[in-house]
């Protein structure tokens, strides 16, 4: 085990050792096996560098990580599950953001509003449905819930996403 400070230098986290990926690396086995990955280099460069994160006594996210990618179940308004991942916070309460989910060993990511148009013809909900082969009205409105529960509440962190961003 690693031993890392938070953030706000008040308290700490563990990550397995020797056990390292880029964020673009991370694959669906590597969520399953480990299903919350926190962030331990790389801010510099292109992509993170993230380490299996040690969960706490409880089977808990724990509250002293910051940025933490976790595996999360997304279900499309056809019903259709997938695996999915997407950063969360530890120490705050945030719904989860950067989403992406995965379609037979390829991430697809996830852009909505406010994004720059050009971003959004590229990863945008229509872009993104066709990835899947169905139409946007088949996969929005999309609820992504993130597996691993989380020490700092809310312990259960969801977001349903419809074409337009986040709603309630």
């Amino acid at each position: 085990m690693t031993r890392h400070q938070s953030v706000d230098g008040v308290g700490s986290y563990e990550t397995r050792s020797g056990v390292t990926r880029n964020l673009g690396e991370l694959s669906d086995d590597d969520l399953r096996q480990h299903p919350a990955w926190a962030v331990v280099g790389g801010y510099e460069a292109e992509d993170l560098l993230l380490s299996p994160l040690v969960l706490d006594d409880q089977g808990l996210v724990p509250g002293s990580v910051g940025e933490v990618w976790c595996l999360c179940e997304a279900v499309f308004a056809d019903g259709s599950q997938y695996l999915a991942t997407a950063m969360c916070r530890g120490d705050s309460d945030c719904d989860p953001v950067l989403w992406s989910v995965s379609n037979q060993d390829t991430w697809v990511p996830l852009f909505l509003s406010p994004p720059p148009r050009f971003v959004l013809r590229k990863h945008g909900p229509k872009v993104f449905a066709r990835r899947f082969g169905r139409r946007a009205n088949s996969v929005f409105p999309l609820t992504m819930t993130v597996v691993p529960r989380f020490d700092v509440e809310p312990r259960v962190r969801s977001i349903r996403l419809d074409k337009r961003g986040s709603s309630a």
